[in-house]
């Protein structure tokens, strides 16, 4: 019998577009500068009341800003922003200004050093608590310290 692979079980599931920031090396340099970037994320789970997780590759750009920083935003986008997230998870942050290069409007999070997205239905911001390597993914466990629901009607981008 032929094995099932386990996004064909789990799947089709909400998709969120994480963002996050932290201070990197430039190019050519030794001089540092802050850098924001966002990324579709579709594994992604409440962990009780007062705290929620992401799974990010090892080597992903969002993974190294978030283990730098120690914070991230889970935004909740509607199905009208499919063609960003589609977008943003074919591109690395760490080669392109993704807010920039697909016109996406962010503001500042209250709670965290980081942007959050201005069209997310709502969102969650988070402090790292726990990091978790899981095979090639690291799962980071963040408490909620700020969240709010700006449109519980409009339909969640499902994938």
């Amino acid at each position: 019998m032929p094995s099932t692979p386990i996004p064909a079980l789990i799947g089709p599931r909400q998709v969120v577009l994480v963002t996050c920031r932290g201070s990197v090396q430039k190019q050519f340099s030794a001089e540092r500068e802050e850098r924001d970037n966002i990324t579709p994320v579709n594994w992604h789970m409440p962990c009780g009341a007062s705290r929620y997780a992401i799974a990010l590759h090892t080597r992903s750009f969002s993974a190294q800003l978030i283990r730098q920083s120690g914070s991230f935003v889970v935004n909740f986008i509607p199905e009208t922003m499919k063609a960003i997230a589609e977008a943003c998870g074919a591109v690395s942050g760490a080669a392109a200004d993704k807010f920039g290069r697909f016109s996406i409007a962010a503001e500042a999070a209250e709670k965290i050093d980081a942007p959050r997205l201005r069209g997310a239905l709502g969102f969650l911001e988070c402090s790292v608590v726990q990091q978790v390597p899981c095979d090639d993914y690291l799962l980071f466990i963040g408490t909620i310290l700020h969240k709010k629901l700006r449109d519980g009607s409009a339909r969640r981008l499902i994938l």
